[in-house]
C-alpha cells in the first residue's frame, strides 16, 4: 500500500514537470519539430526553436527535440543553433544568433526546422515532413562560442554515505 502511494505521488510529480507544447486552438493544427542530434555524451546539438509567431519559448526552456503544435497560417519562426562539439573544458558552447524564417503553415502540416551545420556557419530552413521539401527561404548565421544561456548554474546534490 505504501509503495503504491509513493509510486502514484512520484508519477504525478513527474508529470507536473512536463512542458505543454500544444498551443493550438484550431481543429487542424500544424506541428513544428526541432532537429537535435546526440553522437556522444559530450557531442550533441541542433536547431532550437526560440518562438513561433507570438509564442515565445526562450532559450533552453524546453526539452531537446521538442515538437510544438500551433495554429496554421503565416508565421515567423525564430530559431538558433546550440551545440557542444566535445572537448569543452571552458564550457563555451557553439551557438548562433536568433534568425527568422517566414513560413505559411498548412492545416495538419508536419514540419521540422533543420540546419546545415558547418564549422563557422549554420544555414537554417523549415522542411515539410510530408514532402521532404523546404517551405521557407534559407537563412544563414555565423557560429560563435559563448557561455551557456541557461540562467542557473550546476545543481549540487549532497550525498550522505553512512560509515560502518
Amino acid at each position: 500500500m505504501v509503495w503504491r502511494v509513493l509510486f502514484t505521488a512520484g508519477a504525478l510529480l513527474g508529470l507536473a514537470g512536463c512542458a505543454n507544447t500544444n498551443f493550438a486552438t484550431s481543429q487542424t493544427p500544424a506541428s513544428v519539430q526541432e532537429e537535435f542530434f546526440r553522437k556522444a555524451s559530450t557531442v550533441w546539438g541542433g536547431t532550437r526553436i526560440f518562438s513561433i509567431g507570438n509564442l515565445e519559448f526562450g532559450k533552453l526552456n524546453n526539452a531537446n527535440d521538442s515538437t510544438f503544435v500551433v495554429d496554421p497560417g503565416p508565421k515567423t519562426i525564430k530559431v538558433w543553433y546550440y551545440a557542444n562539439r566535445g572537448n569543452n573544458p571552458q564550457l563555451l558552447f557553439w551557438q548562433t544568433d536568433i534568425v527568422s524564417l517566414n513560413v505559411d503553415l498548412k492545416p495538419n502540416g508536419r514540419y521540422q526546422v533543420r540546419g546545415t551545420y558547418g564549422e563557422d556557419e549554420v544555414t537554417f530552413r523549415l522542411v515539410d515532413l510530408g514532402t521532404g521539401l523546404a517551405v521557407s527561404d534559407t537563412v544563414s548565421a555565423k557560429v560563435v562560442r559563448r557561455p551557456s544561456p541557461m540562467k542557473a548554474g550546476p545543481v549540487y546534490i549532497p550525498i550522505f554515505v553512512p560509515s560502518r
